[in-house]
């Protein structure tokens, strides 16, 4: 395997397609209806999970920053044009 740069480059670089996800926590209170109690009188967490989800969209939900995870993105894709890339260049990092 030759590991030569092509003719006439001084470097190479390949872009990489990454995905950051940001978690947040919050809490919502589940009021516990008669709707949430089962026929054998224990309670339905799936129904109580729903509940706190759809509570969870309302615009009035408090969300805190817990942190960030940095990933290749499972879909690699060449860039639209659009798009900007970091790169490091001879003064440090910069987007193109």
């Amino acid at each position: 395997m030759n590991n030569a740069l092509p003719e006439g480059a001084q470097n190479v670089a390949i872009q990489i397609r990454l995905r950051r996800v940001t978690v947040e926590y919050g809490y919502a209170s589940v009021e516990v209806a008669s709707d949430l109690i089962q026929a054998d009188n224990q309670l339905d967490v799936d129904k109580l999970m729903q509940r706190a989800i759809e509570m969870g969209q309302s615009p009035l939900m408090a969300w805190y920053g817990e942190g960030q995870e940095v990933d290749p993105h499972p879909t690699q894709q060449q860039r639209e044009s659009h798009e900007q890339c970091l790169v490091k260049g001879k003064a440090g990092f910069e987007l193109i």
